[in-house]
């Protein structure tokens, strides 16, 4: 029963991991700190509601206090007896998305049953000059559904998370319509170049095997540096071809 149970976990680990790099065919650049500081949080009202992309991927983008998968409920929160610094983090995650995504190529199957696996971000809305982004981090604890739409909690072993470092990717949002939106990635092959050129100075590692850029600058620089890179001709080409693995035309459901 212990191995048959370790198996089925391992393997829900697997498709969780499958199904991110499903989602991010491209390398998207990230941060050890947030692209925002908490001035420039904007909730977009208009973003909430379930949408589906040209492969077929399904996006649910939820308010985070609404997200329940059985681990917490912020709704219920008392406030009464928590200290200035929680309450204000409580009040700030009430501006925050639970963004689901389910590839259209996300259906598995153990012991003869199908299972479907999404995979989930905490997205945080902001503004700089009028432009809409989200920045996005992974959240670990997911929820997959049988065939009777069951829920089975999937949560990451504990020595594997251990070693996790949660980072922040950057997207930018274009609202297209009101039905209708555009979520594109900033790529670290566009950064690469930037660096490579000498046309940015900003503090980064180098980390892994295969060398993947990683941001370490803070969040005020990080801000500094979208203002500049909008306001620049790359600005202009947040959506070139290099990107279009990493867009999303989003249509509502």
């Amino acid at each position: 029963m212990n191995r048959s149970l370790n198996n089925f976990r391992r393997f829900k680990l697997f498709a969780f991991l499958l199904l991110i790099g499903l989602l991010l065919h491209s390398c998207f650049i990230t941060s050890l700190y947030p692209f925002y500081t908490k001035d420039l949080i904007h909730f977009e009202k208009q973003l909430i509601g379930q949408w589906s992309d040209s492969e077929g991927g399904l996006w649910k983008v939820m308010r985070y206090i609404d997200f329940n998968n059985g681990y917490f409920d912020l709704k219920k929160k008392d406030t009464v007896d928590m200290n200035e610094k929680k309450t204000e983090f409580y009040h700030l995650l009430k501006q925050f998305y639970m963004v689901e995504f389910e590839s259209n190529n996300s259906t598995f199957s153990h012991q003869g049953i199908p299972l479907k696996d999404a995979v989930y971000f905490l997205a945080v809305p902001f503004k700089i000059n009028h432009h809409l982004f989200l920045d996005l981090t992974p959240h670990h604890k997911g929820t997959a559904t049988n065939s009777s739409n069951s829920p089975i909690v999937m949560t990451m072993p504990s020595n594997s998370s251990s070693h996790k470092i949660d980072t922040h990717s950057l997207a930018k949002v274009d609202m297209d319509s009101k039905n209708q939106i555009t979520i594109t990635w900033l790529t670290e092959e566009k950064i690469n170049a930037l660096l490579d050129a000498h046309k940015i100075k900003i503090k980064y590692e180098k980390t892994g095997v295969k060398g993947k850029t990683l941001l370490t600058t803070s969040s005020e620089e990080l801000v500094e540096f979208i203002k500049k890179y909008m306001n620049s001709k790359n600005g202009d080409r947040w959506d070139s071809d290099e990107n279009q693995k990493l867009k999303f035309q989003l249509k509502r459901r």
